[in-house]
């Protein structure tokens, strides 16, 4: 005998991570309206034609590509538009975070072998860490410092491309 529907234990994100979801300059719109499972399959779409017509791979490569994006797409689309959201905004910031250790990585050996491109690499991967946005303070102002990451971030990019 199967459970009905209101039987089953649905997972709810906490307050905090719910607002934090909410308030998000662009999780906040998937929050709010767009399911996400959309750009998961237009992702998906555009990965596999490029896969197939630019690079002529295929193969059981593509399949194996092709059967992940479906049980993504499966999966997301059994969940409500917010846990769609909350769940695509913690596995970017996870992502942003393991990127930001990188350059943070990155910039401390540069810098211990004299070369001034580690200290560029290493305030990219300071700002960019998201840890930030999660101090209470600075919850409010997350479309501020959204924007003000991706200012501070061009002049750096410029300086690290001209040092090579």
């Amino acid at each position: 005998m199967r459970p009905d529907a209101s039987s089953r234990r649905k997972w709810v994100a906490p307050a905090w991570l719910d607002s934090h979801v909410r308030d998000d300059l662009v999780f906040g719109a998937f929050y709010r309206t767009i399911p996400f499972v959309y750009v998961i399959g237009l992702v998906g779409v555009i990965f596999l034609v490029v896969r197939l017509v630019a690079l002529g791979k295929s193969g059981l490569g593509q399949w194996h590509d092709a059967l992940v994006y479906l049980f993504l797409i499966y999966g997301f689309q059994r969940m409500s538009v917010r846990g769609q959201a909350t769940i695509a905004f913690v596995v970017v910031k996870a992502t942003i975070a393991c990127g930001s250790l990188i350059l943070v990585f990155a910039g401390l050996l540069r810098l211990s072998d004299g070369f001034y491109v580690g200290g560029l690499l290493l305030t990219l991967g300071v700002i960019w860490f998201p840890g930030f946005d999660f101090v209470p303070a600075i919850v409010r102002y997350q479309k501020s410092t959204a924007a003000l990451r991706c200012l501070l971030s061009l002049p750096l990019l410029l300086l690290i491309a001209r040092a090579r």
